[in-house]
């Protein structure tokens, strides 16, 4: 559709297609490696965040400094313990609360700008937009989240076994 009526192209054929799942929440990522000859990256070196599988700025910035440091490539930046706990808490509310996904997602949407939201996905906002990001998504199903996880003891932040 988007070839046909945007680029107004009628003169392509498909030769094929591809599908992904992009996992959310912990990944077993610190597996050794077969040879020092290779490097984890993307999925497997703990590229992704962990509430939505985002990863592409992450990746950008790790290949930059990979390129640079060629004889001592380093892995992924671990992320802020802010960051860590909200992207954790996000994955224990839809998983409590699966029928609220819908208004979470569309309220999110609905109620922070585009640069708020790309900000905060890349891991480059500020307190103002986490306030925003807040703010936005409907309270209950975050807080009824926190008090099961407090309830059950099960801490809302365990460490990560990922080698970022």
């Amino acid at each position: 559709v988007y070839i046909d009526q945007v680029l107004k192209q009628q003169n392509y054929k498909i030769t094929s297609t591809e599908k992904a799942v992009l996992p959310m929440g912990q990944l077993k990522t610190k597996q050794p490696c077969a040879s020092r000859r290779y490097i984890y990256a993307g999925t497997q070196a703990g590229a992704l965040r962990e509430s939505s599988g985002y990863g592409f700025l992450r990746n950008y910035h790790w290949a930059q400094n990979a390129v640079r440091n060629l004889d001592n490539i380093k892995g992924y930046q671990n992320p802020s313990a802010i960051n860590l706990f909200m992207d954790r808490h996000f994955i224990k509310t839809l998983m409590h609360a699966p029928e609220r996904s819908t208004d979470i997602f569309m309220a999110l949407a609905r109620n922070t700008t585009a640069d708020t939201f790309a900000r905060f996905m890349s891991e480059s906002h500020s307190i103002a937009d986490l306030a925003k990001i807040i703010a936005a998504v409907p309270k209950r199903p975050f807080l009824n989240a926190l008090v099961k996880a407090r309830i059950s003891g099960k801490p809302s932040i365990k460490p990560s076994s990922a080698s970022r």
